[in-house]
């Protein structure tokens, strides 16, 4: 997506949303007529020009998109079936071929919009310019008296000192201009006809304009209609903006000379307005009496003056309050979590049983279309009793699979609740897919996760409390030393100890006994197995995914325009179609998963993404909090391997990519960045000597110096008998670590 995409993306969500905001406010307005003082009045417009202005707006749970959140804030594209391994596809029809003379006009609109606004903003300077030049060259002096008139007024304004003045006879009204440096307008006939108390009030009100900071907000105002040319809505908008800013400078006035200047009051507007023969100042300019002043309704609040209730300060903020966080808010979005995160067991007998069926049970075809979770976990339950062939026991056959949407949640969990798992609606094909990976495919569609203990496998929700876990383990000669106090031992070696978890010896000190949670005592059991039994190499599906990724190459890419699904759906076609080396027509290929709906680090972390509201398939889709448009992509490579064509449509796309068991996923470039995931490495003495774990006796320290970083709660255990390594860190550290293993064998 390039930067016209993403402002024209940011103007169609400002304006339509500053618009529905900006129709509240006069609703209010109109309800409160009369009643409301003229400053809170005024300020009630802070909210649409927060809305107009900001790029970004922060999540908040009044935000009224929440009550539209269940239905549209984990939209994810459904998947097809696919011809080859582990295939996950989205829902799209094939790469069309776009004709050259095609008429987009998405970008047309683009292109209009930004001239327009171009256009108006250089006219309007222009026409600032050129008045100013008119006015200086019509300078004369000013007058002793009328200087000193100033000085005072400016004191009684609560000004440090006068502003620049400039008086000048193509000056018709007194006005103020200026950004950083003020500068006071005036007639050459001022004050005139005017009596000494009636121009006074007249320099009270352009002073107020100086005192209230309405100079800036006014050049922001100008540059937010420029950039809103054709909604003429807020053209409107402004102007009664500028309307109430007049009238809370009347108001303010009055406050400080008191309700007898009243009528010297009316009396000097009424004459301001008969002096006039081209009423109203161009952009840029901020005076007592503009085009959109509204002389009577002015005369009469003037009339009607009386000193605000100070009651009227705390409903008037708690007013622009409530429009700020309903209005001026983005709804709360759950984060999804990875199925890496998934929490693991322990590895106890049963469990380790149930977890070998989990890896051992292979799906032939795994496909439903906009099954309930209930119907999905069915499946895959009855799929497992069916596929189960080497358990005799009948009655023990499969997995116990169980649905439990009333588990407790964590109370230290996000609060923000994901959409109602029940109504989600799951479409997959799979083929060849071990039962675990379906598993984690199907409740991450569903916005939950899975665990397991010695029995079955519960699904829960995101949020759902993690039991604690009692295991023991036999301490023999091979184990670390882990001191008198083992929970600390524990502790220094990197395991938490979630409050009410324990680590103590047995009363022979023959057993370590833990009470944690599953995944903490995954961590201590690597740590702490006695050796065993090589196991088998075993193919690493990644390292297979990465050779074809680099094998593969494309004799030519051209896309134009393509949007990132068509791109996606492009590249996986082309590598069955080229995967000549792989016998087995239905592992050909390589997969490609978007997830476009992948837990970010934080809202807002794209540099330049600006909220936007757009479609994938017409349902808007949500990336780390904001919503953003399908990129567009155009692209001619020649003889590219597959892995650098990724590299180019990711990057084009503001996207990145991640090779994975079985599958490439491709999501946002802030997506999955704090996911903490366990990985064992078996590492040789070459790999020792890469990784500097001879030299540095802490794994943890010795990594680092390598650049491989630590975030909090990442851990690292090295058993130098076992040469086995375990990481808690994220993906991406872990695929670090994975090339600098390479690298030293």
């Amino acid at each position: 997506m390039n930067t016209l995409d993403l402002l024209f993306s940011w103007f169609i969500f400002a304006t339509v949303r500053g618009t529905l905001l900006a129709l509240g406010v006069l609703a209010l307005q109109a309800a409160l007529r009369g009643r409301m003082p003229a400053r809170w009045r005024y300020a009630l417009w802070l909210p649409v020009v927060l809305v107009l202005a900001a790029p970004w707006l922060p999540q908040s749970r009044w935000s009224l998109e929440n009550r539209f959140a269940p239905a549209v804030a984990r939209v994810e594209p459904a998947p097809l079936a696919s011809a080859f391994e582990g295939t996950l596809l989205t829902d799209v029809p094939p790469l069309a071929v776009v004709p050259a003379a095609r008429t987009d006009w998405r970008h047309l609109a683009q292109v209009a919009w930004l001239a327009g606004a171009v256009g108006v903003l250089v006219l309007a300077l222009a026409a600032y310019a050129r008045t100013v030049r008119r006015m200086r060259r019509g300078e004369v002096p000013a007058e002793a008296a009328l200087v000193a008139m100033i000085s005072e007024t400016a004191l009684a304004s609560g000004l440090r000192g006068a502003p620049r003045l400039l008086v000048s006879s193509a000056v018709e009204s007194p006005a103020v201009t200026g950004f950083w440096s003020p500068l006071l307008l005036l007639p050459a006939s001022f004050p005139g006809a005017f009596t000494h108390a009636e121009a006074r009030l007249v320099l009270l009100h352009e002073l107020a304009h100086l005192k209230r900071g309405d100079l800036p907000l006014n050049w922001l105002l100008c540059l937010l209609q420029a950039i809103h040319w054709c909604n003429p809505v807020l053209w409107f908008v402004f102007a009664r903006m500028r309307a109430d800013r007049e009238a809370a400078c009347d108001a303010r006035v009055l406050t400080l000379t008191g309700a007898d200047s009243r009528a010297a009051y009316g009396h000097a507007l009424l004459k301001l307005e008969g002096s006039l023969t081209h009423p109203g100042l161009s952009l840029g300019f901020v005076g007592i009496f503009e085009r959109t002043a509204g002389m009577r309704a002015r005369v009469r609040a003037i009339a009607a003056h009386r000193r605000a209730h100070p009651a009227w300060g705390v409903l008037g903020a708690g007013l622009i309050g409530a429009l700020t966080a309903v209005g001026a808010t983005r709804a709360e979005s759950p984060p999804l979590i990875p199925a890496a995160a998934t929490p693991q067991p322990r590895t106890d007998a049963a469990s380790a049983r149930l977890r070998q069926k989990l890896n051992a049970i292979i799906i032939p075809r795994l496909e439903f279309r906009e099954a309930t979770i209930k119907e999905a976990l069915d499946f895959l339950k009855q799929k497992s009793i069916e596929l189960d062939t080497e358990e005799p026991d009948a009655a023990k056959r499969g997995v116990n699979i169980i649905l439990n949407l009333a588990a407790p949640l964590d109370p230290s969990a996000e609060k923000a609740v994901p959409p109602n798992p029940t109504d989600a609606r799951v479409t997959v094909a799979l083929t060849n897919i071990p039962l675990i990976e379906a598993l984690r495919y199907v409740t991450s569609l569903a916005n939950l996760k899975f665990r397991m203990d010695a029995n079955a496998v519960e699904v829960v929700p995101l949020n759902a409390l993690i039991p604690f876990v009692r295991k023991e383990w036999k301490i023999t000669p091979a184990t670390p030393d882990l001191g008198s106090n083992p929970q600390e031992s524990l502790i220094a070696a990197g395991i938490s100890f979630p409050p009410g978890s324990a680590a103590a010896r047995s009363e022979d000190g023959s057993r370590l006994i833990m009470l944690n949670s599953p995944e903490n005592l995954d961590l201590v059991d690597a740590f702490l197995t006695e050796p065993g039994t090589p196991e088998p190499e075993v193919a690493d599906p990644r390292k297979m995914i990465t050779q074809k990724l680099n094998t593969i190459i494309i004799p030519q890419l051209d896309l134009r325009s393509a949007t990132l699904r068509e791109a996606v759906d492009f590249l996986k076609k082309k590598s069955v179609e080229l995967d000549t080396a792989e016998p087995d027509p239905a592992k050909r290929g390589v997969n490609m998963v978007l997830k476009l709906g992948e837990a970010p680090v934080a809202p807002a972390a794209v540099p330049g993404l600006a909220p936007s509201v757009s479609t994938f398939d017409g349902n808007p889709v949500h990336l780390g909090g904001l919503v953003r448009e399908e990129p567009r992509i155009t692209v001619s490579l020649r003889n590219i391997p597959l892995m650098e064509a990724l590299r180019y449509v990711t990057g084009l796309a503001q996207m990145k990519f991640r090779v994975e068991p079985f599958t490439v996923s491709i999501m946002p470039v802030n997506a999955g960045t704090g996911v903490l995931i366990t990985k064992e490495f078996k590492v040789d003495v070459r790999s020792i000597n890469a990784l500097g774990l001879a030299r540095n006796p802490d794994p943890k320290a010795a990594i680092a110096e390598k650049g491989v970083s630590f975030p909090a709660g990442a851990a690292a255990f090295w058993n130098p008998d076992l040469k086995r390594l375990v990481i808690r860190n994220t993906q991406e550290n872990l695929d670090a670590v994975e090339r600098l293993l390479d690298a030293g064998r």
